[in-house]
């Protein structure tokens, strides 16, 4: 059967961007390895647990992870996307992956052994243990099994034309990498207590400055080692630290500019050597000690309880004139494993679902301005904003909240929630009280996006063509009068000065005499009704009483949290003249389900409009 091979590639979706280079090197050894042929890779991240998705694609690989029965959730992912393949007769193949001891009569491990041995699974190439995926995992015969490295030796080549550019600002420190306070801990290791860690880190550099090595601070974007690593520099007093980096490219760039590195976490050292930078680490797992013994330097790769700053400055200082040079034995089998996959198995499937009937962006709204790479939601940032316009939607749902001396800003609500994603601190459970601008303003989502005020959100939106402007649901939450009061007066302000086109916005509230008062201030204005339960009230009831007063005053929109469109709701939402709006979907299948049972507007946490199109169409 002719057409576009659609292949499903699985992927840790999270903010340690050496997951993420993994991931892009697996798509870059993919797009090499089916040549000509017509495909799309479609990133999927495993944690969404989303396994509708497979009958949209014809092969499924996995970029990596580990097989292991504890920590991660790897032992209930892997399982449950496989089985779900077995069922739809899709092909299967393990790029990289790590493993770790099986467990005998541990469920975990049972169940990923089952797992692996399903005919759906055509191979499995191994970047550290195959002798225990052999011996304690694997009995399937005609499963291909074979001895990698990590493909994250191929990011000279994935990361080229960044690279190119890096070249142009080559920073001479050694970077050191800094991983979170509990990493010990969780892997075996309580004796490396917070204290000896910040003591080991301070003795390094003292060691580096007294070689006279300048340094600087860096982590791989994980939050928890980037906090660690805040204070570990106030503790030393002195030096920088590298921002947090935005992805997998920025990562992989820094690296390449510095002069060597002694980090903790694998994937820094791995893009350091394929970088030709010198690197030292320490084993808390036994991955960094089967990478050190790989490319042949088991030495430069500490034990715990050998983690002497003196011994790894002087063993980094003794390689930093060595070259290094990728060997064709070390990168080619990554590649080769792949590419036999892809010839052989990578083909389109006759059985696979295909949306022809449904035009996504006619239905799906960015929710918090939209969710970007599988794993930020509901940030209401500038780069959200700018992402989910250049991925298809025509929806926009933002919330727009004051800030302490009363200026809006976009912001879904003064929430725990949002001070940890603003990276805040949180001083109560559940609600907040608001910031003022100027801490606002200088915070960041999840320490890498911009926040928005209001008018700089009109701004954008003013900029925009008329054919680029998105419709907008604009959330105002539950003010105090004198806060709606602010609130229309600045939303006045923009639609007179021209800023905002009024036929373009939906106002969404979650009060009957909100609603009314705003009607009052802009009676040619669409308005949305949130509908949401009480306590002491019976769901259904107040549901059909709030439709009611809906079409008694001629609302033409109402929306809902999807954990309460459930039940006889649908049903009973169809019998009355509404527009639903049901948010936030984080499955595809979902969206899919609720806008053949009628929803007009369909809010997605993580996924866009080009998404779904690659996805699901032909």
């Amino acid at each position: 059967m002719s057409g576009t091979v659609k292949i499903l590639l699985v992927q840790t979706a999270n903010m340690n961007f050496g997951d993420t280079v993994i991931a892009n090197n697996n798509e870059y050894l993919l797009h090499k390895a089916m040549g000509r042929r017509k495909h799309v890779v479609i990133n999927y991240s495993i944690s969404s647990r989303d396994i509708g998705q497979l009958k949209y694609v014809d092969a499924v690989v996995f970029a990596g992870g580990i097989i292991k029965a504890t920590n991660e959730k790897f032992w209930i992912y892997i399982p449950e996307l496989l089985n779900e393949a077995e069922r739809l007769q899709i092909p299967v193949f393990l790029s990289g992956i790590g493993v770790e001891r099986f467990i005998p009569g541990n469920e975990a491990s049972e169940g990923l052994k089952q797992a692996l041995n399903l005919s759906c699974v055509k191979g499995i190439s191994v970047r550290d243990d195959l002798e225990t995926l052999m011996r304690d995992y694997v009995t399937n015969p005609e499963i291909c099994l074979s001895k990698t490295t990590d493909v994250a030796v191929w990011s000279r080549w994935t990361y080229k034309e960044a690279l190119k550019a890096a070249r142009r600002a080559e920073d001479k420190r050694i970077g050191v990498g800094i991983v979170r306070e509990r990493l010990f801990a969780d892997y075996g290791h309580p004796e490396m207590t917070r204290d000896k860690q910040i003591a080991f880190w301070i003795g390094v550099i003292k060691e580096l400055e007294q070689k006279g090595l300048p340094w600087v601070l860096f982590t791989n974007g994980d939050r928890n080692d980037e906090n660690f690593a805040e204070e570990i520099l106030q503790t030393i007093g002195h030096g920088d630290k590298l921002p947090t980096p935005r992805d997998g490219t920025q990562l992989v760039t820094w690296i390449s500019q510095m002069q060597g590195v002694i980090a903790g976490r694998m994937h820094s050292n791995i893009i350091a050597y394929a970088l030709g930078v010198p690197s030292v680490g320490f084993v808390w797992n036994q991955k960094l000690q089967f990478w050190g013994e790989r490319i042949g330097h088991p030495e430069r790769f500490f034990p715990v309880d050998q983690m002497d700053p003196a011994k790894m400055v002087d063993t980094l200082y003794q390689a930093l004139d060595k070259p290094i040079r990728v060997s064709r034995q070390l990168r080619l089998p990554a590649y080769r494993a792949l590419k036999r996959f892809a010839r052989k198995w990578c083909r389109v499937r006759e059985e696979r679902m295909v949306v022809k009937d449904i035009d996504w962006s006619k239905y799906l709204v960015a929710v918090g301005m939209g969710g970007m790479e599988l794993r930020y939601s509901s940030t209401h940032s500038r780069e959200a904003l700018e992402t989910s316009l250049k991925n298809g939607f025509r929806f926009l749902h933002v919330d727009v909240r004051l800030t302490s001396d009363l200026i809006p800003v976009c912001i879904s609500r003064w929430h725990e929630e949002t001070f940890d994603h603003m990276n805040l601190p949180v001083e109560k459970e559940g609600y907040q009280e608001a910031l003022p601008y100027d801490v606002f303003a200088k915070a960041k989502f999840y320490q890498r996006f911009s926040p928005l005020s209001f008018q700089d959100f009109a701004k954008t939106y003013a900029d925009l063509s008329p054919e680029q402007q998105p419709r907008v649901i604009l959330g105002i939450g539950k003010p105090s009068g004198e806060k709606l009061a602010v609130l229309l007066e600045c939303l006045k302000e923009q639609f007179e000065q021209g800023q905002l086109p009024r036929k373009e916005f939906i106002l969404r509230m979650e009060r009957r005499a909100d609603i009314l008062t705003v009607r009052e201030a802009f009676p040619d204005i669409d308005v949305m009704y949130h509908l949401a339960p009480k306590a002491d009230t019976i769901w259904a009831e107040k549901c059909a009483k709030d439709l009611a007063w809906s079409k008694k005053n001629k609302v033409r929109y109402v929306s809902m949290n999807l954990r309460n469109y459930e039940g006889e709701i649908p049903e009973l939402i169809r019998q009355f003249p509404v527009r639903p709006y049901i948010f936030t979907f984080v499955k595809t299948g979902r969206i899919e389900e609720a806008i053949n049972d009628g929803v007009s507007m369909v809010g997605s946490r993580y996924y866009d409009v080009a998404y779904l199109n690659r996805l699901t169409k032909e």
